[in-house]
């Protein structure tokens, strides 16, 4: 019985640390249900760095097992707060996730959208707390575009 408890609650941690839990930092935007559309510049930002560097990469898959595919940027500044990453034009559309660190110590953002080049729209990010909601918070128009780079 005892190894059935902590079985569940080795199961449980698991779980919920895959799907936002602060590790090395705490994910402040892509938050769930963000949309950035490839060939611009997402901004990424976090709070409460633990760490000096971090290194970002970019996932997709189911929240509980994701599929590593590349990294973004090693040796981020943590403290700084913010990467401002510009989204290869070629990324396919889909669900993603951001893991920050490197194993064990790593930090997951929740699952957001990428929308494929030229689809339109505004990038946006919409959240709770201390966020705005809405498409004009921070976006870039192509090329040498307008970037508002309030956080």
């Amino acid at each position: 019985m005892k190894f059935t408890i902590v079985a569940l609650a080795s199961a449980l941690l698991t779980v919920v640390s895959a799907q936002g839990t602060p590790g090395v930092l705490q994910v402040t935007n892509p938050v769930q249900n963000t949309e950035f559309t490839a060939g611009r510049v997402a901004n990424i930002t976090w709070q409460k760095a633990t760490v000096d560097k971090v290194q970002i990469e970019l996932a997709n898959g189911d929240s509980n097992n994701l599929n590593h595919l590349y990294v973004i940027a090693n040796d981020v500044d943590a403290k700084s707060g913010t990467y401002a990453w510009h989204i290869p034009d070629n990324t396919t559309a889909g669900t993603y996730a951001l893991i920050f660190g490197t194993s064990p110590n790593v930090a997951y953002s929740p699952q957001f959208q990428i929308n494929a080049a030229g689809s339109g729209g505004d990038d946006q990010q919409q959240g709770s707390g201390d966020q705005q909601q809405g498409g004009g918070d921070q976006q870039q128009q192509g090329g040498e575009g307008n970037t508002d780079d309030q956080v």
